[in-house]
Parts: structure tokens; C-alpha cells; sequence
């Protein structure tokens, strides 16, 4: 389990550069990437595919990133090949992803206000944007303007705070339940300390 979630966060990590690269070049350049949005989407893909296989030569305690490597890879070199023929769908699926991602953050933030107090409001307050980000990106498909691609690239930069953040979060739940592992060790020893005096 503690495999998955590493492989899990190295291949969030690498995302979550890749998405903040793709957002500023949008943002800095939206009339030259109106048409080629695909395009850089399906270069973006081939990035965080090389990304993720490349740290799973580096360190192979999980197969996960390996795997989630390679079928992205794939999409990108399809993306690739036929970037001019699917730009609207390529903006839809971005804002079905995007949607998605946005309410399974909702859900999860829900949970993490009970533990985190602002940052939980933080991560609500940036699932909600995600969200409204999604359903624009996937009602304007057809409508690619200057300032739409802006608008998702800066769903872009907002995927990736909010990825970061939820980064965060999980890794102090994790040391949360790893303290408390070692406090249930630390009594079981003690105790068995004490019935081996006796």
C-alpha cells in the first residue's frame, strides 16, 4: 500500500509540472496556441508519460508510475498524430478531467476541514473553481478564443495548486498515522518490557 501511494505521488508530481508549464504557456501565448492546443496538449502528455517511466527506472518500488507512464505516453503520440482533426474533443475531455478531479476534491475536502482547518477550506475553495473551470472548458469547446485558452490555462495553474495542496495534506495524514504506529510500537515494546521483568 505504501508503494502505491508513492508511485501514486511521484506520477501527481510530475502532473502537476507538467500542467503548471502548459498553463503559462497558454496564458503567455493563447493566439498561437488556439490552433495548436492539441498539439501541446498531446506534447504535455508525451512529457508526463517520459516523466513517470523515467522515475520508475530510477527507483522501482512501485509499478504504478511505470504503467500510468505508459498508456499516457500512448494518448499523447495519438493526441500527436492527429492533433488538427480532435481540438474541440481534446477541449471536452480536458473538461470532463478537470470537472472530475474538481468533485472528487469536493468529496475529499469535506473530510479534510475536520482535519485541516483552513488548508481543508483552501482545498474546497479550489475544488469549486476547478469545477467551474471544467464545465466552461467543455461548453466553450466549440468557441476557442483568445480568452478562453487563457481561461484554461489558468485552470491549469489552479489543477496544479490545488494538486500541491492536496500533496501536502496527504503527506501530514501520513505522518499522522505513521506517529501514531510507532506510539501503538513504543507501548507494545514497554509492555512487553514489563511482563519479561515479571
Amino acid at each position: 500500500m505504501t508503494d502505491f501511494i508513492k508511485g501514486l505521488k511521484k506520477f501527481s508530481i510530475g502532473t502537476i509540472a507538467v500542467a503548471v508549464v502548459l498553463g503559462i504557456v497558454l496564458i503567455a501565448f493563447p493566439s498561437q496556441c488556439i490552433d495548436y492546443i492539441s498539439l501541446i496538449v498531446g506534447i504535455s502528455m508525451i512529457a508526463i508519460g517520459l516523466i513517470a517511466i523515467i522515475t520508475y527506472i530510477a527507483d522501482r518500488t512501485s509499478s504504478l508510475p511505470l504503467v500510468l507512464g505508459i498508456l499516457v505516453l500512448i494518448c499523447g503520440i495519438i493526441v500527436c498524430a492527429r492533433y488538427r482533426a480532435i481540438i474541440s474533443i481534446i477541449v471536452v475531455l480536458f473538461g470532463i478531467f478537470i470537472t472530475t478531479s474538481g468533485l472528487v476534491n469536493i468529496a475529499t475536502s469535506i473530510r479534510s476541514l475536520v482535519f485541516h482547518g483552513v488548508a481543508g477550506w483552501l482545498t474546497m475553495a479550489l475544488s469549486v473553481v476547478t469545477v467551474i473551470f471544467g464545465i466552461v472548458a467543455i461548453t466553450k469547446s466549440s468557441q476557442l478564443t483568445e480568452g478562453i485558452v487563457r481561461f484554461i490555462g489558468v485552470s491549469f495553474i489552479v489543477y496544479a495548486v490545488l494538486g500541491v495542496v492536496s500533496l501536502i495534506q496527504v503527506k501530514h495524514m501520513t505522518d499522522k498515522v505513521k506517529d501514531a504506529v510507532d506510539s501503538v510500537s513504543d507501548i507494545e515494546v514497554d509492555a512487553k518490557e514489563v511482563d519479561d521483568d515479571k
